[in-house]
């Protein structure tokens, strides 16, 4: 008598691979939409307590810390990096801890402050390219002069400038 062996046919390997292969592809996405979300809620963390620390530095002192004359031209923006303003923000109480900030090098979005003592402008902003999508999908505080690359916060009067 003849034994019959049974296995899987060559079509039913190769259709649990594509189901495999698709399912994996769904998954990828997902993760990465969600480490985009999670990285858009730590900047607006971070920059919401940069701004709230700026605005009662304002409160006590009687001015924003300036950024004139820390570089060329009237207006610098520096990259929080950690910068003057944020190590004085920081030892002085206004924030409890200094934020993570990147270099804005490789396309890789970083905070940048400019300041004369009386406006001021806060924003996350990458220099190559575009922020993620998520973080320019209904954010009601994008940058007017950079509306692709930028987002934060500022004080009206410099709304259109810088």
């Amino acid at each position: 008598m003849r034994s019959v062996q049974r296995g899987f046919t060559i079509v039913e390997i190769l259709v649990v691979i594509i189901v495999i292969a698709i399912l994996a592809s769904v998954t990828i996405v997902s993760y990465r939409g969600a480490q985009d979300r999670a990285n858009y809620a730590a900047a607006q963390s971070d920059l919401k307590n940069i701004n709230d620390a700026l605005v009662i530095y304002k409160a006590q002192k009687g001015s924003y810390p300036s950024s004139v004359g820390k570089g060329s031209g009237n207006y610098v923006f520096q990259s929080l990096h950690p910068t003057q303003f944020l190590t004085e923000l920081t030892s002085e109480g206004f924030l409890d801890k200094m934020p993570i900030a990147r270099s804005a090098t490789n396309g890789m979005p970083t905070y940048v402050y400019v300041s004369d003592g009386v406006n001021y402008k806060l924003v996350r902003y990458t220099n190559t390219g575009s922020l993620p999508s998520v973080e320019l999908a209904n954010n009601p505080l994008i940058d007017p002069v950079r509306p692709t690359s930028g987002w934060g916060y500022w004080t009206p009067a410099v709304a259109n400038v810088w």
